[in-house]
This record gives structure tokens, C-alpha cells and sequence, in this order.
């Protein structure tokens, strides 16, 4: 029988989140194991519609999984160290690997930030001449946004820069904390820095956004880099100078680890993977000689304009239909464009967190809509048997949220066709279309 492994993540809200999922899809599929990737937010976090989708994480016996790997440093967003080590041991069941964050007795998988972090800012240093800084920081309890100030401290120090350590905006790893830390330096702190480090590239690209605002130039008046090398970097106007993380690697390691875990084998509980910086034109070079490669395994661009076309009938299909028969018959055409190969939409029943009952099937390019008559007692008692599948199969789960309240769940497969646009639109469709199917049912129009 075909191991499955789980896969714990926030939501799908950046070019980050995106590529890590599609890496460690493709990784699964290599290494011929089931993923099932959990979309359940980030735990205690102060948004409601994530609180609720913490529901998804319950009842850690009922999830059809072998193994584990949890994206600790996104799921922990809002946790500390106790509060994520206590998530963990509820699955002590089965074989953990965490992503991001060492948890103690948990095998871990962690990047070094170090040198490439090290190597960026001291490019800014010694080639640009860079001396008045500014820095964005991720939140102050999450490791990962700790590490990356410690090695901006210390390459400062180790060349010899004094730095002004009001000059420093803790934000959120999204993009606006990078537009309010812009507005911190401006207009609270009244500093005008040579160059803007930020500790991933979501609060880079909101401070470059922000500064395209003030009429500021990039990188002539200020330079700015980033962290994570997200996919979009390299389109960003002006192209991101950042510090790789190798997400490929990380993921292949990941699944090597947890199927050597599953199978009894033992293996090294830390693995630290190195990080290297790419140089593009937000630092001031020449983004002709990049030092990049040409093979990434996700491009953003080819065939944008036909996946936009797509998702928009797809969009207007939906959203002005009311007809159910005619729904059914239109959702293999928009799915088949789409690449979306399975779709199994549920509700749960009389307003309660129980009795999940699917009103919609799509499978083998063919959908049902109805209220069938079948009744599980959660997601994972319908997953089970789309987990017996003679071959590997990537699914994806996350629940419907409508006026902050949890009202079902989303169960999914792609096409694992490598493209970020896709991947982006393919949620919000899907939770577009549940919405609509909710509004029918309580109209009685099936």
C-alpha cells in the first residue's frame, strides 16, 4: 500500500507558500508516496477565518496520514516554542519532520541563513558603499525572523557599520508590514537610509511599493533587498537582489527523511541547508549579470495571458449561474482549463461542526451536484478512499469560511503543471464556486 504523508501549512497566501507546496508535490510524486497537504491555518492566529480553520488539525488519529511534516515556522507564526512542541506531540503517533523551526526530539529540517544573508549585505557594504541602513524584521518570537537579524547585526559589525537600532520595523512577513515600515522611517523616525534590508521578500516588495508611491528611486535614491528569493523576484520591478532558499532541496529532503522515518530507518535529527545570495537590480547592479540559473522548476509566466483568460470565464461562469444543471455541465469545461483533476466540495449539516455531507463530486471529468445522501463525520473519513489509488496522488484540503464561520471543506487535486498563477487562482475559484453552491442550497434550488 502507497504510504501517505501529510503536510501541515498556514493557507496559500504568497509565491512562497505556493512554491514550497508545488516542491513538495512534485517531490512526493518522485519519491512515489500520497501527500496530502492540510491548509488549516496558522495556529492561535488573530485572524478569525485562520482560528476557524484550525478545526482541520483536530482529531489527529482521524487524518489518513503515515508521517508528518509540518511547516513550523509558518504554522507557528503565533505560537511559541511550549505552544508549537505541545501541536507536535499530538501526533507523536506517527513520524514528524518539522520545516523551518527546531522543535526538541523532532527531526528538523532548517535553512542556514548565515551566508547567504552575510554575503548580500556585505555586497551592499563593499560594492555599493552602502553606511545608513534600515531594517524589516519578521515577528520578534519567531525563530527564523531572529536568526536573520542576528547575521544582519553581526555583518554590520564584523564591517565595522554603526547602525541606528531605532531604524528597525518588526512586521508580519506580509507585504504591508513593508509599506508601514516605510511609513515608520519617513514619517515617525524622520530617516531617509542608503539601503533597506528586509527579512523576506513580501515586506521587501510592500516597501518598494510604498516608495514608488513617495516618487522615491530604486535603486538609485535607495537600495533594497530581500530574503527567500520567491518565485515573482525575479519579475519584480526592479528585480529583486534577495538570498535563495533552495526550496527544492529542502522539500526532497523533507520526503526522503519522513519515508526513511516511516520505514524505521534512522536519520540525522537536524539538517541544516545552506542559502546563497542572488544579485539582481533592486541593490544597485546590473541585472543583466545575474548569477542565476535558467532551470527553475516554476515559471511564472508561459502561457499567463491563456491561464488569465481561463480563471475569468471560469470566474463569470460561476458567478452568474443559477442553474444547477447547467452548472454541472459547465464545471468540466472550466476545471479541464484549469487543471484541476478532483473536486469534492462539502457542508456540514443543521449549522453544527459535524456530519459533513458533499454537494458536489468531480471525478473522471464528470460533475454531480446534489444532496447526497451520504454523511461523514469529518473530511478525513471521505479522503480515505481517494488515498487507495493504485498511484501517488497529491490532495489538498481547506475549509469554506463564510461570514466567519466555518461551513465546509474544500478536498482537491491538481495537475501538477508547476505554475504559480495557477496555483494562486485555483483557490479562490474553488472557494468561489462552494460559496455559490452554499447560496443554492439555502435557496432550495437542489
Amino acid at each position: 500500500m502507497i504510504p501517505t504523508i501529510g503536510f501541515f501549512i498556514d493557507w496559500i497566501s504568497s509565491a512562497n507558500h505556493i512554491e514550497l507546496i508545488l516542491s513538495l508535490e512534485e517531490a512526493a510524486k518522485k519519491a512515489g508516496v500520497n501527500l496530502l497537504t492540510i491548509m488549516g491555518g496558522a495556529l492561535n492566529s488573530p485572524k478569525i477565518y485562520e482560528a476557524k480553520s484550525n478545526k482541520l488539525y483536530n482529531n489527529p488519529k482521524d487524518i489518513p496520514i503515515d508521517g508528518l511534516i509540518i511547516e513550523s515556522g509558518l504554522l507557528g507564526l503565533y505560537c511559541n516554542y511550549l505552544q508549537m512542541k505541545e501541536f507536535i506531540s499530538r501526533f507523536n503517533h506517527i513520524p514528524v519532520v518539522s520545516l523551518s523551526k527546531k522543535i526538541e526530539s523532532i527531526h528538523t529540517i532548517i535553512i542556514d541563513a548565515s551566508k547567504g544573508f552575510n554575503e548580500l549585505i556585505s555586497h551592499v557594504i563593499k560594492k555599493h558603499k552602502c553606511q545608513n541602513f534600515a531594517y524589516i524584521s519578521g515577528p520578534k518570537e519567531n525563530d527564523d525572523s531572529n536568526k536573520r537579524l542576528e547575521v544582519f547585526k553581526s555583518t554590520l559589525k564584523e564591517n565595522q557599520i554603526t547602525w541606528n537600532e531605532k531604524a528597525i520595523y518588526y512586521g508580519k512577513f506580509i507585504n504591508t508590514s513593508g509599506n508601514e515600515a516605510i511609513n515608520y522611517f519617513f514619517d515617525d523616525l524622520n530617516i531617509s537610509p542608503d539601503v533597506i534590508v528586509a527579512a523576506n521578500d513580501d515586506m521587501a516588495m510592500g516597501a518598494i511599493n510604498e516608495l514608488k508611491k513617495r516618487k522615491i528611486l530604486i535603486p538609485d535614491t535607495i537600495k533594497i533587498i530581500g530574503f527567500d528569493d520567491q518565485i515573482n523576484a525575479k519579475f519584480f520591478n526592479p528585480p529583486l537582489s534577495t538570498v535563495k532558499i533552495p526550496t527544492n532541496q529542502i522539500c526532497e529532503k523533507a520526503i526522503e527523511v519522513i519515508k526513511d522515518l516511516i520505514d524505521g530507518k534512522k536519520k540525522d535529527e537536524l539538517i541544516e541547508i545552506p542559502t546563497k545570495m542572488i544579485i539582481r537590480s533592486s541593490c544597485g547592479c546590473d541585472n543583466s549579470r545575474t548569477n542565476e540559473s535558467n532551470s527553475d522548476n516554476f515559471n511564472l509566466l508561459p502561457k499567463k495571458q491563456k491561464i488569465i483568460i481561463n480563471f475569468i470565464d471560469a470566474y463569470r461562469n460561476i458567478g452568474y449561474t443559477r442553474d444547477i444543471g447547467l452548472l454541472e455541465k459547465v464545471i468540466p469545461y472550466l476545471f479541464d482549463n484549469t487543471n484541476i483533476l478532483l473536486c469534492i466540495i462539502s457542508f456540514f449539516q443543521n449549522n453544527s461542526s459535524e456530519n459533513l455531507s458533499p454537494v458536489l463530486k468531480y471525478m473522471n471529468n464528470e460533475a454531480k451536484i446534489s444532496k447526497f445522501k451520504e454523511i461523514f463525520k469529518n473530511p478525513y473519513h471521505l479522503l480515505k478512499s481517494l488515498l487507495r489509488s493504485e498511484n501517488p496522488i497529491n490532495i489538498r484540503l481547506f475549509s469554506i469560511i463564510f461570514q466567519d464561520k466555518v461551513i465546509g471543506t474544500i478536498i482537491y487535486q491538481v495537475k501538477l503543471d508547476g505554475n504559480l498563477l495557477g496555483s494562486a487562482m485555483r483557490t479562490n475559484l474553488l472557494d468561489n464556486l462552494a460559496k455559490t453552491l452554499y447560496i443554492h442550497q439555502f435557496l432550495n434550488h437542489y
